[in-house]
């Protein structure tokens, strides 16, 4: 990026006439300093780095839990860290590390707790830091054995001789409503996650799926609201049981959130947020230890259709699903 800049000052500079840039030159080298401040670790340079950045433009959440997971490697190589964060950088730069964490992670895992998940901000980023597992740790609560004992394994599995024989690689177990563990597992849940949701999402040969794709109106505001609330739970069904009886969830799933588009004249993110939270399907698939506690959960039927009936948006195919699940009968 250095030289990169560079380039592009150079050519910005070049493009001035000569008076322009000697009133540029003055500016610089009398109006301008540079400040150069050292610290004593790489710890205290990332405290720095947050509280600078916390005194001017906001950093995105997801920013500030970088520095912070950084600050909790110190038991990890400089190679290992830096192929970890060039994953991370390449997510950044490709845009997708925002959605991911506001569109599904906080959520998922904020709704699976009964709280409300509208927007994910800086005071939020708490929800995303966890247990530290590392060298320098004296002392574990116990419930955080269970963690610690994964944790060993998996790197321990990885790094063992047959690994050369047989080529398996194990991953660490991860969950989407399981503590986090702090520094590198974080960084590994965040990829893990990437290409996870990346997966469900692209699964089309369900026909419920299809008429979401394909109606009318689905690219509304209100319309992608209610379809991130089905596709949250979706992945957090899927997170937990794989796709056990999936054609019945699907269903399932489909029924709860989409109520809300017909309930509705307008639906906001408010709507969706109160839907995840007046309803038991994330504490209920948190809660259950089989699958068929998901599958059998009752959804009342549709009353009543408040939105207008013209069909202009497409909305037509929706309840004649509903018709044909049997959950209207008007």
């Amino acid at each position: 990026n250095i030289v990169t800049n560079f380039g592009v000052l150079y050519r910005r500079t070049n493009e001035l006439l000569i008076n322009e840039r000697q009133k540029y030159k003055d500016y610089l080298l009398n109006q301008c300093t540079i400040v150069q401040i050292v610290t004593d670790s790489e710890q205290e340079a990332f405290q720095f780095f947050d509280s600078q950045n916390s005194r001017g433009k906001d950093l995105a959440p997801h920013d500030l839990l970088k520095a912070f997971h950084l600050r909790e490697m110190n038991d990890v190589s400089e190679s290992e860290k830096t192929l970890l964060v060039n994953s991370w950088e390449q997510l950044d730069e490709e845009g997708n590390l925002s959605g991911l964490f506001n569109d599904y992670l906080f959520k998922i895992r904020n709704w699976s707790r009964g709280k409300s998940a509208r927007y994910f901000s800086k005071n939020d980023v708490d929800i995303f830091k966890g247990i530290s597992i590392n060298k320098d740790t004296k002392e574990l609560y116990p419930y955080v054995l269970l963690y610690q004992m994964a944790n060993v394994f998996v790197d321990d599995y990885n790094l063992h001789s047959s690994r050369k024989v047989d080529f398996n690689t194990l991953a660490y177990p991860f969950s989407l409503d399981l503590p986090v563990l702090n520094g590198k597992r974080f960084f590994e849940m965040i990829s893990h996650y990437h290409k996870r949701i990346d997966q469900i999402k692209a699964k089309k040969e369900n026909e419920i799926i299809k008429l979401l794709d394909t109606y009318k109106g689905n690219s509304r505001v209100g319309d992608r609201y209610i379809r991130l609330l089905f596709e949250c739970a979706l992945i957090y069904y899927i997170d937990k049981f794989g796709e056990q009886e999936i054609e019945k969830v699907i269903k399932k799933f489909f029924i709860w959130a989409y109520k809300l588009r017909l309930e509705l004249q307008a639906v906001r993110l408010a709507s969706v947020d109160n839907r995840a939270l007046e309803t038991n399907v994330f504490r209920t698939i948190k809660d259950a230890n089989i699958h068929s506690e998901v599958v059998n959960l009752y959804i009342s039927n549709l009353e009543k259709i408040n939105y207008g009936l013209n069909d202009k948006d497409g909305i037509g195919k929706l309840i004649e699903e509903f018709k044909n699940l049997g959950y209207y009968n008007g």
